[in-house]
């Protein structure tokens, strides 16, 4: 690998004539005094018979400069030659763009984070919007400037780039074969959840792209799309600089958040989903109303009362569309006493408008809170409307917090049936056991639980909570009588990774790496989806019902937000 010094009077920090890939040229672009890994860089995608050499020239330096300026260093690869047209090795796993990423990282390259990224692509180079949805987590937004988003279209209007089209994917056969999967014009869905990160220019007068195909495109994915007068060299050299680099800035400076309060507009923004079979016409009732309780405003809740069972709404926010995002809410039972069902914050939830099919990853309370702070992490695939919830890869914690109201900590606890077991530390059992009952609070009784208690051995508490087991609920479960307290829940999904943490109302967040308070889980089966998806909350009722008796679901304020 050799570093050869900026050439000229021109500021590129790096230019290599060879990389990962023989004979592959990569350049970084910081300007003059500009730190090479400071703030988000831009992924630079040249055009046909254009390299890292060619766009060293006078005519690119404002656009380079114009980044860089803002501190957002320009890499510039040449993604396996000069005649690329988005084929496979360039944009799929381990290909051309993904070379290129990996030597910017290095320190001896610049140093640059490839974790997020801005994508400016030209002509050709804007099929690399194959690279950027298939890897949705990693990109801010994209400029894609004189845009080929009918690649059919365009290649029967241009016979002469046929032959170099064909070449690049090894024979006319490939490239025909690959459409359904390198073709904008194919993949809508897969662009419309971040189409409006997108931003299309195109020229008036362009003989290589129908402007109108532009705009009808744009319109298809949620993008804006914005004219520029001359041909499509033009625009690829000379187009509005400024334009171009401040929907770029806004894209690396903002991202998508809502704040949910206690309105019941705020609340009339999410999209209701039953996640289960819904009940007989009038079974149960599932009002979501803002109400006013003891202490003040708490939230929103839903009234519940019913005698059907297995009942869960999501309500998910179609205004915050990532692949990695945040929700955070305080979790409550709204008047401290009966408590019916899951909470569940919402991550990444994909819904198919067709078939009604849904993978959701979530994190949840414990289905009944009999056993007060058990959360599960995990993905949830179904279909709306049909009770066919399958959990993958799921697993729980038992998070600290319980306490003895004879004095001492629950250090974890799990239930099998109606048989709740409690580990504690010896000397706490001893003064449990003396009373011969236990009574488990949080600090204040606000959820509690008072009964009989067994002695298992100097460590371990067993008590049963009243009725059968009934999972799917009704009259006489020992869910009848569970309970819990509030706490706040925020959770993280970052690629394959989920995170949680858990702490009560009015202190500190715990650090990530808490293990008494916080959750890690990795998708390590690929079961859940990695493009972006809606963030919400989840309101379960899970068979808690007792007829003519309402009781509730309630949360506080919630927040979604993009990483």
């Amino acid at each position: 690998m050799s570093i050869v010094p900026p050439l000229g009077d021109t500021s590129w920090s790096r230019f290599t004539p060879d990389s990962y890939v023989a004979g592959e040229q990569q350049s970084l672009y910081v300007g003059r005094l500009h730190n090479s890994s400071g703030q988000t860089p831009v992924l630079f995608c040249h055009g046909y018979q254009g390299d890292p050499a060619t766009m060293q020239s006078s005519d690119w330096q404002p656009l380079f400069t114009a980044y860089a300026a803002a501190g957002h260093p320009v890499m510039v690869p040449e993604l396996g030659g000069q005649s690329g047209w988005g084929a496979p090795a360039i944009v799929d796993p381990g290909g051309h763009i993904d070379d290129a990423l990996d030597y910017f990282k290095l320190a001896a390259a610049g140093g640059v984070r490839t974790d997020k990224m801005f994508v400016h692509a030209i002509s050709m180079g804007t099929l690399a919007l194959r690279w950027v949805w298939q890897n949705p987590g990693r990109v801010r937004g994209m400029n894609l400037v004189g845009p080929i988003v009918h690649f059919e279209q365009f290649y029967a209007d241009n016979p002469s780039l046929q032959a170099a089209i064909d070449a690049s994917w090894g024979g006319h056969p490939a490239w025909l074969a690959g459409l359904d999967d390198s073709d904008p014009w194919r993949n809508v869905d897969r662009i419309r959840p971040f189409g409006h990160r997108l931003k299309f220019w195109y020229a008036e007068s362009d003989g290589l792209i129908d402007p109108d195909e532009v705009v009808a495109f744009a319109e298809l994915v949620g993008a804006e799309a914005e004219s520029m007068p001359g041909t499509h060299l033009e625009l690829n050299i000379n187009a509005r600089v400024d334009r171009m680099v401040s929907f770029a800035l806004d894209q690396l400076s903002d991202r998508d958040r809502v704040y949910i309060g206690w309105d019941e507009e705020d609340w009339a923004r999410f999209n209701q989903a039953f996640i289960t079979d819904p009940p007989a016409d009038g079974a149960n009732v599932n009002a979501l109303e803002t109400v006013v309780k003891p202490g003040g405003r708490r939230g929103q809740f839903t009234r519940l009362s019913g005698i059907d069972g297995n009942e869960r709404w999501g309500y998910l926010m179609p205004e915050v569309s990532a692949a990695d995002m945040a929700v955070r809410t305080p979790w409550h039972n709204g008047d401290g006493g009966l408590m019916v069902g899951q909470h569940g914050n919402m991550l990444r939830a994909t819904i198919d408008e067709t078939t009604g099919a849904y993978l959701i990853y979530m994190v949840w309370s414990n289905i009944l809170f009999g056993v007060p702070w058990i959360v599960n992490t995990g993905v949830w695939s179904g279909t709306v409307d049909i009770d066919n919830l399958t959990l993958l890869g799921s697993q729980s914690k038992t998070i600290a917090g319980l306490r003895l109201a004879a004095g001492g900590e629950v250090l974890a606890s799990e239930r099998h049936g109606n048989v709740v077991t409690l580990v504690v530390h010896e000397a706490d059992a001893d003064r449990a056991y003396r009373s011969g009952t236990v009574d488990v609070v949080l600090s204040a009784p606000l959820g509690t639980y008072v009964g009989p208690v067994t002695r298992v051995d100097e460590t371990h508490l067993q008590y049963p909570l009243a009725g059968a087991d009934v999972i799917s609920g009704g009259p006489g479960s020992w869910a009848d009588f569970a309970s819990c307290f509030p706490y706040n829940a925020w959770s993280e999904i970052s690629g394959t990774q989920v995170r949680s943490r858990f702490y009560p109302l009015g202190v500190d967040p715990p650090a990530w790496t808490d293990p008494d308070f916080t959750f890690n889980w990795t998708d390590t089966g690929g079961w859940g989806s990695t493009g972006y998806g809606f963030g919400g909350q989840m309101f379960g009722h899970v068979g808690i019902f007792i007829p003519g008796v309402e009781a509730n679901i309630q949360v506080g304020p919630l927040i979604i937000e993009e990483l």
